[in-house]
């Protein structure tokens, strides 16, 4: 294990996905009902009910890229 870091917000969150790049980069994909899951930069925000998420972490897992 490289890191260990948590991604959620304080509903219902759930992974669906994990893979990582040749860089160490981490992809997460799932689906959240949190209204303040954490985004950077998000296509849309959050609208109602459940929203897809897919997340990059950067290699070192200490921040979203």
């Amino acid at each position: 294990m490289v890191y260990s870091t948590y991604l959620g917000g304080s509903d219902g969150d759930v992974g669906w996905g994990i893979t990582v790049d040749g860089l160490g980069s981490a992809f997460l994909t799932g689906y959240t009902t949190s209204m303040d899951f954490p985004t950077l930069n998000p296509y849309q925000t959050y609208q109602n009910s459940e929203d897809v998420f897919v997340t990059k972490f950067s290699n070192t897992g200490n921040s979203l890229i």
